[in-house]
This record gives C-alpha cells, structure tokens and sequence, in this order.
C-alpha cells in the first residue's frame, strides 16, 4: 500500500488528468463550453443521477450476495478487482519508467 501512494504522489503521470478519447461519446457526454447554463446544468445533474444510481445498484448487489451468503463469488470479486488494480498500476508504472529511461538515452545520443 505505501507503494502506490509513493507512486501516486511522486508519479507525474498519475497526477495528469487522463482521459480515453472516444469520439462517438464525445459528442453526447461531454457539453461544449459554448452550451448556457442550464443545459450544463442538465446535463450535470443527470451524470449526478446516472451514478448515484449505479452506486445504489453496485451497494445493493454486494449487500444482497453477504445476505445470499455467495462467498466464493465475493472472494473472486475481490481477488479479480485487487489484480486487476495491480496489473493496471504495474502497467503504467512500467511504461513511464521505460519512457523516461528512453527519453534519456535518446538525449545521450545512444538511440537514433
């Protein structure tokens, strides 16, 4: 755990914001800052709306397999959660330590 918040806190990547570019979504999701106000506004309140929804289901679905006593599924629920997270953090991790380490040499004239 110290790890990661090292990783967190001293990684420049971590620090940007990063978004995945997907232009079909582009057009419905984000509102161009031209847009007045109350269609922000609207559509503020229905991303607001869209995820306290899936909160409630998610919290719900996780109560209901406890009270189900569904263990072996919560079990692989966190395990497949907890790998994923550490495979994702590795990832980056991983490609930001080769970026820099071929910034460096290509600045050493060692790349082409």
């Amino acid at each position: 755990m110290l790890l990661v918040v090292l990783c967190v806190r001293n990684v420049h990547v971590y620090r940007e914001e990063y978004r995945i570019p997907i232009p079909e979504l582009h057009d419905t999701l984000y509102v161009p800052p031209s847009a007045d106000t109350s269609t922000k506004f609207w559509h503020s309140a229905k991303f607001v709306g869209l995820f306290a929804i899936f909160v409630v289901c998610a919290t719900f679905l996780v109560l209901a397999l406890f009270y189900f006593e569904c263990y072996k599924f919560l079990y692989g629920y966190v395990l497949l959660a907890t790998f994923m997270l550490l495979l994702v953090l590795t990832f980056l991790q991983t490609l930001y330590v080769y970026k820099c380490y071929y910034s460096v040499m290509h600045s050493c004239r060692l790349l082409p």
